[in-house]
């Protein structure tokens, strides 16, 4: 688990995360949260702080990926200064630099000696350090993204070789695997976000809310439901209706229930994450020690 504090004017956050989390998003919060990794690694905000493991994230040694939709990802093949198009053509041509043939650099660095043999000036070579951005001046760099498939190869290959060849760097990516699928834990130096809606609910392990950032361990979820059930419990009965609540209710911010057990349950869990779902329900319906135990939550 990795230690992430956030501060700022406004806010003081500390949780945990994993290498790898799935974001269960309460209601369309997930850009709250990566504005903050924005604000510090892209705008270089010195208001906010941000520390992983007692490391500061900054934008000389952290890399944000924003791949959340369709047109991110189409905008990171655009071959522009920040976009990982960009980045891969500046490590294909570094990894290949001794096969260029730099004869002409080295006819242009002899006149140059020439033309201040006579005077206090000296000449030092740089090639190296300028050959990237020669290339960059004069040429331009496409990729043909005609169909998904083909974008997500070359995805894919980039974010794969750029990872690779700056290993001291650590790539913050948020992406949407119903989008773009990719497996990320092969990468010591990079840490993904996940916001796809589709996987079994016990499978995230990290929620946003309005203003809650945390990590969720579904046995402490379980044993607290448990803890609080003002009823018999079972727990295969309950297990059900908590895969019911999270496939259909949610991603909702208005909630209609009908059924005690499900009322129970979505307040319980409002308690349990602090959410703010507008629970609808006929609070007469339900028996005694129900009322009274809502009433008391």
């Amino acid at each position: 688990m990795i230690l992430l504090k956030i501060n700022d004017e406004y806010h003081d956050s500390v949780f945990r995360i994993q290498k790898e989390n799935r974001v269960l998003d309460t209601g369309n919060y997930i850009m709250n949260f990566y504005l903050f990794f924005y604000r510090k690694i892209v705008e270089k905000d010195d208001k906010l702080s941000i520390i992983m493991n007692d490391i500061s994230v900054d934008s000389k040694n952290y890399v944000l990926v924003n791949l959340l939709d369709f047109e991110q990802v189409i905008k990171e093949l655009y071959y522009k200064k920040g976009s990982l198009l960009y980045e891969y053509v500046n490590v294909k041509i570094m990894k290949s630099y001794d096969c260029f043939d730099l004869t002409f650099f080295t006819d242009i660095y002899n006149e140059c000696c020439n033309c201040f043999r006579d005077t206090f000036v000296a000449v030092s070579p740089v090639v190296e350090e300028n050959l990237i951005k020669l290339i960059q001046n004069f040429y331009q760099f496409s990729v043909d993204y005609s169909d998904c498939e083909t974008i997500y190869r070359f995805i894919f290959e980039i974010l794969k070789l750029v990872m690779e060849e700056n290993p001291l760097k650590k790539y913050i990516i948020f992406y949407n695997s119903e989008i773009l699928h990719f497996d990320f834990s092969k990468f010591d130096n990079c840490y993904s976000f996940d916001v796809a809606k589709n996987y079994e609910f016990k499978n995230y392990n990290f929620m946003i809310g309005e203003t809650v950032f945390r990590e969720i361990h579904w046995d402490i979820v379980f044993a607290e439901i448990e803890r609080l059930w003002p009823n018999a419990y079972r727990f295969d009965k309950i297990y059900s209706y908590l895969e019911k609540y999270f496939n259909y209710y949610f991603f909702r911010k208005k909630i209609i229930l009908s059924e005690q057990d499900e009322i129970i349950l979505a307040t319980i869990l409002n308690k349990i994450f602090d959410l703010k779902k507008n629970l609808i329900f006929d609070f007469s319906s339900l028996d005694n020690n129900v009322q009274s135990f809502l009433t008391a939550l």
